[in-house]
């Protein structure tokens, strides 16, 4: 058999689907919600795949519209085990 034929009848890879809070593990939840409660703001998404979990936070006025974290929010985040965290617009995207 070729080699695209093989390629052909693979199922196309998911690499992440979006879940429900009550979805998660409860340690999961634990940290979603410590997540809203540190960035002060809502989970709009959360996406759970290969690669982990990945939530969407529509921050609230506090971050301004530079991001910036002071030390004592990156200390708490890093202490929720994170991955890596993004900002743009009024959305921070957190992997864990």
């Amino acid at each position: 058999m070729r080699l695209t034929n093989l390629i052909n009848k693979k199922k196309p890879l998911n690499e992440a689907e979006e879940v429900q809070l009550n979805t998660l593990k409860p340690q999961q939840q634990k940290q979603v919600k410590e997540f809203e409660k540190i960035l002060d703001g809502k989970h709009k998404q959360i996406w759970s795949g290969i690669h982990g979990v990945i939530v969407d936070i529509e921050a609230s006025g506090n971050f301004g519209s530079g991001y910036r974290f002071g030390a004592d929010h990156l200390k708490k985040l890093l202490a929720l085990k994170i991955r890596w965290i993004e900002a743009d617009g009024d959305t921070i995207t957190i992997a864990f």
